[in-house]
């Protein structure tokens, strides 16, 4: 039953993303990122058609043992693909260069081992080989499947590790990164990566012991589900939120405050600027709002005023901000009949999340907005019985 279930569910999923693939094709004005995105969803679909090709042969009753590992190699190219779209979707002077085609030598070397070990042969040659399971020795296959799951774990790890340094260039000029931030495909990796665990262990135990039926099924319908799912979640984040799609400048990257002319004197002088004008303006309490925005404000450039903060207060621009806007909630709660809701307040002083509103409360108070009203509450209480 599970067979068959998972059987279902390859095919959804090969038709899901070959159609999300001329779909994305069709759209004028593509950008590097759709086309990347249009090569990982055919690289998915070839990979997993590759273990549908029995079940085809068997329900359209032809022959198609011509197109028999084909798929598996492009299995070789799951993880750069994914890796190059997120780099595309982080930089926005992103372009392939030369370099870049030594990711294709896996995916280039397991085809030319696969053209002379089976694809030049006949279809007789070809059948006899399957029957009698000699395409290529053991030992190279028990060289092949480890080398294609630590290929794929390494580019998951890259892409998590690239996100992860997005997230943090992002707070050096915004002070509110939920609507741009990249934390949805950080989660779909992480589900790639559990995916990735079970195949390893599918592998492993299959090779260690011989697997009860329902447990080999189990596992292999539960990999597929779990790229189904993910697999939509991606393609429908591309199309229906590009505004999530925010870059970051390539050369970025480099910038080090070690080259800058900033002296300490000018550094205290931009400084006071900058505190005086969050104090009597309050600009934090702008949702939006931007270390450029500021910048403007005081006359100074972003890069600078960035590295005042980072130099002289030991944050980033996120956390810099955030600080003002607790302490502009910790003044409300404690406002005399206030009656306002967390929820309110926090829209109040420029959160836009909860969750992000409550971590930055924590992180500054030691304990959660709940937790401080409580203590508010009990404080006054105690003060009237006293």
């Amino acid at each position: 039953m599970l067979i068959r279930i998972s059987q279902i569910i390859s095919v959804i999923t090969v038709f899901q993303l070959l159609l999300f693939s001329v779909f994305l094709f069709s759209v004028k004005r593509k950008k590097p990122s759709h086309h990347i995105l249009i090569t990982f969803l055919i690289v998915n679909a070839l990979f997993i058609l590759n273990f549908l090709i029995p079940n085809l042969q068997q329900f359209f009753n032809i022959s198609l043992i011509h197109f028999r590992y084909i798929g598996f190699s492009f299995g070789f190219l799951f993880g750069p693909t994914l890796f190059f779209f997120t780099k595309s979707l982080i930089y926005k002077e992103f372009k392939f260069n030369n370099k870049d085609a030594i990711h294709l030598i896996p995916f280039i070397i397991y085809s030319v081992i696969m053209i002379f070990a089976f694809h030049i042969h006949s279809e007789e040659v070809k059948t006899e080989m399957l029957k009698n399971h000699n395409v290529m020795p053991p030992i190279v296959w028990n060289i092949i499947i480890p080398f294609f799951h630590l290929l794929i774990l390494y580019y998951m790890v890259a892409s998590i590790r690239l996100i992860s340094f997005y997230g943090n260039e992002l707070k050096k000029v915004h002070s509110s990164i939920e609507t741009i931030n990249l934390s949805w495909l950080q989660l779909i990796l992480y589900a790639f990566i559990l995916m990735w665990i079970i195949d390893v262990s599918h592998f492993i135990l299959g090779r260690l012991i011989e697997m009860p039926g329902i447990l080999s099924s189990t596992m292999t319908f539960v990999s597929l589900t779990i790229n189904f799912v993910f697999a939509f979640i991606l393609v429908l984040k591309a199309l229906k939120h590009p505004e999530l799609f925010f870059e970051i400048e390539q050369k970025q990257e480099k910038i080090k405050y070690g080259k800058s002319q900033l002296t300490k004197e000018e550094s205290e002088v931009y400084l006071k600027k900058l505190l005086s004008y969050m104090k009597t303006e309050k600009p934090f309490l702008t949702p939006s709002l931007t270390i450029g925005m500021i910048a403007e404000k005081i006359s100074v450039s972003s890069k600078i005023l960035s590295q005042v903060i980072n130099e002289n207060l030991h944050q980033n621009f996120f956390d810099f901000v955030n600080s003002y806007r607790i302490e502009e909630a910790k003044e409300i709660l404690t406002e005399p009949g206030n009656k306002k809701t967390i929820l309110e307040i926090l829209y109040e002083v420029g959160f836009n999340s909860k969750s992000v509103f409550n971590t930055a409360f924590k992180n500054h108070t030691g304990i959660t907005p709940t937790q401080y009203k409580r203590q508010l509450q009990k404080a006054i209480l105690s003060n009237k019985v006293a």
